[in-house]
This record gives C-alpha cells, structure tokens and sequence, in this order.
C-alpha cells in the first residue's frame, strides 16, 4: 500500500514539475506589425511640444519611429519616419514579455485616476484574432510599465534623437512664425498682427457712368456713353481702434495725398510697401502697388490673411 501511494506522489510531482514548466503560449501575433507604443503629454502649456509619440515593431525585426497628431506642426514638410532593425532574438523577447505579463488580459485603462496631466502611454497588441489595446495617464500597472519598458529600452536612443529633432524643429518654427507684422522705413515695428482687423482689396476708381461729366480726349461708344473703365485695385489692411493714437501721431502732420512709408513683413519676409495717409474715417494703410490681377490680388490677401493665425 504505501509503494502504491508513494507512487502517486511521484506521479503528482511529476504532473506538478511539467506543468510549472509549461510554456505560455500567448495569442498567435499578426503577420506584420504586431506591437505599437505611444505617448502624448497631456496638458502642456506649449503648444509645439504636444504630439503623439509612436513606435511600430514587426515581425520582419523592423521598427518605424514616427510622430503625430501635433496641435501645429511647425516643419515644411511631414514629420519623417526613422526605421531601424532589431535582431530576431529581439523580437522574440518582446513576445515573450507581452506574454509573460498577459498585457492582453489586463484591463484596458490603467492611467492614474487622480492625475490630470502628465503622459498618457499606450500599447497595441495586434493579433490574427484582432487588437487589444492598454491606456492610461501616467500609468504604475507594472504588468503594463514592464512592457512599455522593455520595449522602449531596446529604441531608447534612437527615439531620444528623434524626438529631440522634432522638438528643435518644432522650437524653431514657432520662433519663425510671427505672421504679419508692419514696421516704419527703419524696420521698428509699429503694428502688430493682433492690431489688425481685417486685409481686403478695394478698387481705385469707381466705373464711369452715363451721367459723368465726359473729359476731354476720352473715347466713348457709338451712343455717346463711356467705355468701363479699367479698375486699379489695391490692398487694405484696416487696424483696430486701439492703435488710434499710434497712427495719429505718424501722420497728424500729413497733407491731403502726401504720406509715410510703412513695410509689411510675413514671418519675418518682407513682403510689400504700404502707404499711411491723414485720415478721419478710420484707421487703414494701402498697398504701395496697384494689382490688375483678380486672381494674383486674392491669392496675396489669402497668403496674408493666414499670418493672422
């Protein structure tokens, strides 16, 4: 009797041994990219450094660096993509973290509750069966962080110099993007884009009529009335009342048709003269250059009216 129950004991062990060894299989990962990271700071103060963060892992040990989702992007061009290649010994190990920690079986929003700002991470596990995705604001699940962690740790240098490309980048634009500025004849500015109201065209001369006094050497038709005349248009760029007394004292000294040269800048670009007459009838400065061009006259207006933005 006691052989037969030391026999069963053995037995139990054994079944106990094989199954702490058992391997955990996890979910069958897709066929292409089967993890993804990202982070966005939540409730920055600036601007330009708000924007998501990702990193993309694929079976074939590539992985693409990348950035979105900005509030302003500040580059000429898209943000670019930084790919770089793990080992597959790599690879696998990124599996079996996501296995080993069951980042598919957790619950899917582990942010801290009691935070309102700070980053907020992600991770995507992308299965043949479907995605499961991990969130949260400042996130302590170790299960999640070991995962995010791991992963991070093997792009770590490459995402730190990507991410401080974009920053500069980013740093830099806004620096350049001041939008529309006027200045006097020494370049100092005088108004700003927030001193302005609006930017329109408007036309030189109203059209002849019937009823105007005909010059002499004017051509006319055949019934005696006078040809349309050709309309001359210019830009206008009307200010705020707030900058009354600045314009007052540039031009008080001015007589009818006689005025200051004033510049008109678009981040920093000089774009045009304009011309500051005496006026009474509201605070406005015109373009140095007459247009004839409908089309040409509305594409500047438009141009200018985004360096208002």
């Amino acid at each position: 009797m006691k052989k037969i129950y030391a026999g069963l004991l053995i037995v139990l062990i054994c079944l106990s041994l094989a199954s702490c060894g058992k391997k955990e299989k996890g979910p069958d990962f897709a066929d292409d990219m089967f993890v993804k990271l990202s982070y966005t700071p939540v409730d920055m103060r600036s601007e330009e450094y708000v924007y998501t963060m990702n990193v993309e892992v694929y079976q074939d040990s590539s992985v693409c660096i990348y950035a979105d989702e900005f509030i302003k992007w500040y580059g000429e061009n898209e943000p670019e993509r930084v790919w770089i290649d793990l080992s597959e010994s790599e690879i696998d190990d990124i599996k079996k973290c996501i296995v080993d920690n069951k980042i598919y079986e957790i619950q899917r929003d582990v942010g801290n509750k009691d935070n309102i700002d700070g980053v907020r991470k992600s991770i995507y596990v992308y299965t043949k069966d479907g995605e499961y995705q991990v969130t949260g604001l400042n996130p302590s699940n170790k299960q999640f962080n070991k995962v995010y962690d791991f992963i991070t740790d093997l792009v770590r240098t490459e995402m730190t110099d990507y991410a401080e490309n974009i920053d500069k980048i980013q740093k830099d634009g806004k620096e350049a993007d001041v939008g529309i500025y006027i200045t006097d004849a020494n370049d100092s500015i005088v108004f700003e884009k927030t001193d302005i109201v609006d930017i329109y065209a408007e036309d030189m001369y109203e059209e002849a009529t019937d009823t105007d006094a005909e010059p002499e050497n004017s051509d006319s038709t055949d019934d005696g009335s006078l040809d349309e005349e050709i309309s001359d248009k210019r830009i206008v760029i009307e200010l705020n009342d707030d900058v009354f007394e600045k314009y007052e004292n540039m031009t008080f000294y001015l007589k009818k048709d006689e005025y200051i040269v004033l510049k008109l800048y678009n981040d920093r670009t000089f774009i045009m003269t304009l011309l500051a007459y005496n006026e009474k009838d509201g605070l406005r400065v015109y373009s140095g250059n007459l247009y004839y061009d409908d089309e040409e006259i509305e594409k500047i207006i438009e141009e200018l009216k985004e360096g208002l933005e």
